[in-house]
């Protein structure tokens, strides 16, 4: 460009280009001329935050073109000369405009690119000339955005698994059905992570599996500035095959370790225009057949992991406890598409230098720990056993807890400080341990009636004159059904119905409930297998159907019983190995 030979921005701070909302970006431009340039009005500088879209559907005279902006911050500063139409002169040699803006400190989304959409922050400057070209140059940088910490969704620490079930027709006659199961180890990742993958498929076709695929995919959804319209893409951000196989057999793909790359959050959080979301695909490839045996497994993928330190037996005693139990923090790499030229907004030649980018993400050097579960028996949703290597410890020794103690927060933990102390923890196999769920109290005191209570427990009957024992007469449920629990009432109580052998006192004739009706417990009276008979003109049911005037046999109690109660949408695929 003739006398100017260098202008460049540089950040403060060893040149580091990745900041949060709130912080102060401060540093200089650097503009190196070969001979002095007279035709300068002013410097200035751009700071801007903004999303956009863009893309066109239809063809020809039906062509629509659509597209959605979305601005975070604006702000922009004169660090040499005025505003105004005069002319100044640039000297020779080096000069340096320092400047310092501060991001605002509001909820902000990741950065993020693509062909049909991106999340830019970017410093511009401009060298103003009047009645000429302006000269330009513009530097771009990452906000870390909104974090997803993944310890605060309860699922992401939990297995997810799918299955489906495909049949193959050929020549007109079905073949047997391709089952295909899979699994990931658990919900949400962060860049860095290893994911463990478990997939079967088993082919009981007569069509061979050519191999089996899984992927992991990016879905994004773009929007229009209104929010009417939008328009869908799908990335694959890696790849992976293992065999297949021939009828009748299985294929089989055990706990595949992939390693997340960097890549963006779901969401991302702050951005109402372009929203990402992520799934596992898992497929076996079917020979001659223009669909596959495939199952989704739709993850998060955050920004915080769920920390999970490695102890080598989950039920020992730790004795020394790691230096710390600190998140270690994380690097921030480089977009696993590497570094792309961001074409020029003005086109034209008087851009200074090509402007290379790629945001960066936060990415952990974190151990992989393979699941050792059976995928077909994953540990269910609350396990307190589950993550492998336990919660993140606190500071006492003992701790992971062993199988069977409530996890950390719940209603009797942590242990009592005393190891041995009585009643804690219940032996293995002990009544009543672990708890019910939801129980009050771990464990019960000792000699406590147990909780529930032991099939065919005798239960203690009330005392006779205790409150609400027996129920007032007229109450709901009095009398008690014959063979109920605590029935018959106490001695001294009138009896209902009277006991073998006692003399029955023959109410009043039209009195309530007499005579009482055929076949009723206690009717006729079983003091000599005569039936009593009432004053002359009242009238009777007939004895019984045997004709002796024997009661019917009591009923044997019964025993009560009780039973326990992808953001994914078709879109239009584009196969990539990267984003």
């Amino acid at each position: 460009m003739g006398k100017l030979k260098t202008f460049v921005i540089v950040f403060d701070g060893d040149d580091l280009d990745v900041f949060s909302s709130g912080d102060v970006i401060s540093g200089y431009i650097k503009i190196v001329l070969a001979a002095p340039k007279d035709d300068v009005k002013s410097i200035k500088i751009k700071f801007k935050g903004k999303a956009h879209t863009h893309w066109s559907e239809g063809s020809g005279d039906d062509k629509k073109t659509y597209e959605g902006n979305e601005t975070y911050f604006k702000d922009k500063i004169t660090c040499w000369g005025k505003d105004d139409s005069g002319k100044r002169v640039l000297e020779e040699g080096e000069h340096r405009f320092p400047f310092s803006f501060k991001i605002p400190d509001v909820p902000l989304p990741f950065p993020f690119e693509s062909s049909v959409g991106w999340i830019r922050y970017k410093v511009m400057c401009k060298i103003d000339r009047p009645w000429k070209f302006d000269h330009e140059t513009q530097r771009l940088f990452t906000v870390t955005g909104q974090p997803i910490d993944l310890g605060q969704i309860p699922m992401a620490m939990y297995p997810v698994s799918e299955s489906d079930t495909n049949t193959v027709c050929c020549c007109c006659c079905a073949t047997g059905p391709i089952i295909t199961n899979a699994s990931v180890d658990k919900a949400g990742y962060v860049p860095g992570e290893t994911m463990f993958v478990f997939g079967t498929v088993e082919n009981n076709s007569t069509r061979k599996i050519l191999c089996l695929n899984v992927r992991l995919k990016q879905y994004v959804k773009f929007f229009s500035s209104s929010g009417r319209h939008s328009t869908s893409r799908e990335y694959n951000v890696m790849k992976e095959k293992a065999p297949g196989c021939e009828e009748g057999e299985t294929a089989r793909m055990d706990w595949k370790p992939h390693i997340i790359p960097p890549i963006p959050p779901t969401g991302p959080q702050g951005c109402n225009i372009i929203k990402i979301g992520y799934a596992v695909h898992f497929e076996g490839d079917i020979e001659n057949t223009p669909f596959d045996a495939e199952v989704f497994l739709p993850i998060t993928i955050g920004t915080v992991p769920v920390y999970r330190p490695v102890y080598p037996d989950p039920t020992a005693v730790v004795v020394h406890q790691p230096a710390s139990n600190v998140l270690p923090p994380p690097s921030y790499e480089v977009a696993i598409d590497g570094l792309q030229e961001i074409p020029s907004k003005s086109g034209h030649d008087y851009t200074f230098g090509k402007l290379m980018y790629a945001p960066q993400y936060p990415t952990y050097n974190l151990p992989a720990m393979p699941p050792t579960w059976d995928p077909a028996h994953p540990p269910p949703v609350g396990d307190p056993t589950y993550p492998p290597g336990g919660y993140p410890p606190p500071d006492q020794p003992g701790y992971p807890p062993a199988t069977g103690y409530p996890p950390a927060g719940a209603e009797g933990y942590p242990p009592p400080a005393a190891a041995g102390a009585q009643g804690y923890p219940p032996p293995d196999g002990a009544q009543g341990y672990p708890p019910p769920a939801g129980a009050q109290g771990y464990p019960p005191p000792a000699g406590a009636q147990s909780y529930p209570p032991p099939a065919g427990a005798v239960v203690n009957q009330p005392t006779a004159g205790a409150q609400g024992y027996p129920p007032p007469a007229g109450a709901q449920g009095y009398p008690p059904p014959a063979g109920a629990q605590s029935y018959p009432p106490p001695a001294g109580a009138q009896s209902y119905p009277p006991p073998a052998g006692a003399v029955v006192n023959q109410p009043t004739a039209g009195a309530q409930g007499y005579p009482p009706p055929a076949g009723a417990e206690g009717y006729p009276s079983p003091a000599d297998g005569e039936v009593n008979q009432p004053p002359a003109g009242a009238e009777i049911d007939p004895p019984p159907a045997d004709g002796e005037g024997n009661p019917s046999p009591a009923e044997p109690a019964g025993e009560g019983s009780g039973e326990e109660k992808p953001l994914l949408e078709e879109t239009e695929g584009i196969e990539l190995h990267k984003i």
